[in-house]
């Protein structure tokens, strides 16, 4: 009767472990989910920057839009051209992005709602950035 206890007691801290095990893993993995998404938010922004930065050195100026943003890169090459289109799905990509200039074209900023829900805001000036 004593080993009986002892194997009944013994199984139901091994279920109880394994339970917990895969509680733990599932709780683990989303929280990898959430910063991947974050991440990918984070990246996109930052090839969004890079690139009005890019059309700034080109330009000598902030494109009024995204659009002229797209329109005026170079698209010389492939390389050129995909990075293009990777921008035109950045922007697409993230929600609610809105883009603005300053009166005189020596800044910019835009705006996104990220995966978690939050607003973020970048903000450039090159001649402040890059002099």
């Amino acid at each position: 009767m004593n080993s009986k206890k002892s194997i009944i007691i013994a199984l139901i801290i091994i279920i109880v472990g394994v339970v917990g095990f895969f509680v733990y893993d599932e709780l683990q993995h989303k929280n990898r989910v959430a910063v991947a998404y974050k991440n990918l938010d984070v990246a996109m922004a930052n090839q969004i920057k890079a690139s009005i930065d890019w059309y700034y050195a080109i330009k000598g100026e902030y494109p009024r839009n995204s659009a002229i943003l797209a329109e005026g890169l170079p698209k010389d090459n492939k390389d050129d051209k995909d990075a293009v289109e990777n921008l035109q799905k950045s922007i697409r990509n993230l929600k609610d992005f809105n883009y603005n200039i300053r009166g005189d074209n020596q800044a910019y900023k835009f705006t996104y709602t990220d995966t978690a829900g939050n607003k973020q805001s970048v903000e450039g000036n090159y001649k402040e950035d890059f002099h």
